[in-house]
């Protein structure tokens, strides 16, 4: 299957219910994510319409953080992130963490060198868009933390896939150390 690029409108940041409730109408199965959240807590999974329960999350998060992310829901084929460090010189990539999660949380992350999990992920896109897509979140995130940020950081992706493609969203950025920078450090240390 040749990869595709989805556009920028598989996700939105609502700020008010109707928004949150109008893009689960058009789009059905969604993924709401609280804006600033960990491992896995702050995220919902809804099809067709908020439950009550939904409704309720949504409007404590709308109220506390002003905003939900709110996503398109796609087949998950694999997780994966690209790990950094960010100090006042510049952005370094550290490498690939592939790992599993259940409902949105953590569960295990896979042991594998950098070239094993490449490979990995190179069978399902291309190693070209991969290598494009790491160059450009280097370019992207040194723009923006570099001078106001130091330490780890995490950009978690999924593999997905639609009836006629597969592709890779960026899912988060994680502003500290993750599971998949101590895996990392784990496998390349042993």
């Amino acid at each position: 299957m040749d990869p595709q690029v989805i556009g920028p409108d598989y996700r939105i940041v609502a700020t008010s219910l109707n928004e949150i409730e109008e893009f689960i109408e058009a789009n059905g199965s969604a993924v709401m994510k609280s804006p600033l959240s960990g491992s896995g807590k702050g995220i919902r999974f809804v099809r067709e319409r908020l439950s009550e329960s939904d409704e309720g999350w949504c409007r404590r998060t709308l109220d506390k953080q002003g905003s939900v992310i709110i996503e398109q829901r796609f087949e998950i084929i694999k997780e994966c992130a690209m790990l950094f460090e960010c100090h006042h010189e510049g952005i370094d990539f550290i490498g690939y963490s592939l790992f599993e999660s259940r409902n949105g949380a953590y569960s295990k992350n896979i042991l594998a060198s950098n070239e094993e999990i490449e490979d990995m992920i190179a069978g399902y896109i291309p190693r070209e868009t991969l290598i494009a897509i790491r160059e450009n979140l280097t370019a992207i995130l040194a723009d923006t933390l570099v001078g106001h940020y130091e330490g780890f950081l995490g950009v978690d992706q999924i593999i997905a896939q639609t009836n006629s493609s597969t592709f890779i969203p960026v899912s988060e950025i994680n502003l500290r150390m993750t599971m998949g920078l101590i895996a990392r450090n784990q496998y390349d240390h042993r």
